[in-house]
């Protein structure tokens, strides 16, 4: 009521680099307006560098069979993101990218040694995608992005 407030909750959410923090109030009936004021609110770490993977904390080579990493940025973007699969040496690999419902949207296969995949996913809609990236002796991973306008 603007009066009184209560605490609704706290979440802590653990997050890759390169995103972008925001808070939103909404307002279920189109035919009026909404204010909020956002008031204690913080946000803490971030780390503009490349996490470390047991691999390079465990000083083993890309052929000891552990999982490899890979980043993209800028993540939430607009439309152009680059992927960034050095971790991936001289690996096999395709590159998948589905919907939030699980739908693949595109499937790339890399060249060997490639370091740096250029994707525009501007040709979707503002939305979560999931990109995946498969290596032969590797496990999958998964990164989700944010597409918005």
């Amino acid at each position: 009521n603007g009066t009184t407030w209560y605490n609704v909750g706290v979440q802590n959410i653990v997050m890759g680099d390169c995103i972008e923090v925001g808070l939103v109030v909404n307002n279920y009936n189109s035919n009026s307006t909404t204010t909020a004021t956002f008031g204690n609110v913080s946000v803490t770490g971030g780390n503009m560098s490349k996490p470390l993977n047991i691999k390079s904390i465990a000083g083993l080579s890309q052929d000891d069979g552990l999982a490899a990493d890979f980043r993209v940025t800028p993540n939430p973007t607009t439309g152009l993101v680059q992927v960034d699969i050095s971790d991936y040496g001289d690996k096999k690999a395709v590159l998948e990218i589905y919907n939030i419902e699980g739908r693949r949207l595109m499937t790339q296969p890399l060249d060997i040694g490639q370091k740096t995949i250029n994707l525009d996913l501007s040709v979707y809609e503002n939305g979560i995608y999931l990109v995946r990236l498969k290596a032969e002796g590797l496990p999958d991973v998964t990164k989700r992005v944010v597409r918005i306008e």
